[in-house]
């Protein structure tokens, strides 16, 4: 009885029947998969991610975030507010910790916010009238991602 203030699942007596521990697996696992189904429902993820900056870390928002730009070991974040934040960290450890529903990769140094793409002409976005091309390895992601033709 102590066991179901666990939340236990199931209770196995010896001697175990192969079909009675495949159904004590079968509950389990039908438990654990609904569980973590409401979970990650009910959990929405953070607008934000904080990054290592001189001698602490600071919160980006990505709303704010226009696009970002590779320069060797180094990227450059260009906000919104006109405002730009040189971090040391590499594109694709970034790319890797923005979420891919709101950013996108467009060319080997550049990664795009879509929610900030005002135009697309030919391999070129503007952007707050920035213009960030579109490298051709990243074009059919991009117009996936947008649903374009």
């Amino acid at each position: 009885m102590e066991g179901y203030e666990f939340n236990i699942i199931d209770y196995l007596l010896k001697p175990i029947t192969f079909e009675r521990f495949n159904q004590a697996i079968q509950k389990f696992i039908e438990r654990t998969a609904t569980t973590a189904a409401e979970t990650r429902s009910s959990n929405h993820l953070p607008a934000y991610t904080f990054i290592k900056h001189e001698s602490g870390f600071i919160r980006i928002d990505y709303d704010e975030v226009n696009y970002v730009v590779a320069e060797k070991d180094y990227c450059t974040i260009f906000f919104n507010t006109g405002k730009k934040l040189l971090i040391g960290m590499h594109l694709k450890l970034l790319e890797g910790m923005l979420p891919g529903n709101v950013f996108v990769r467009v060319h080997r140094s550049y990664i795009v916010n879509l929610k900030h793409i005002k135009l697309i002409k030919g391999n070129i976005i503007n952007i707050a009238d920035d213009e960030i091309p579109i490298g051709a390895n990243y074009k059919v992601a991009l117009f996936d991602k947008l649903q374009l033709p």
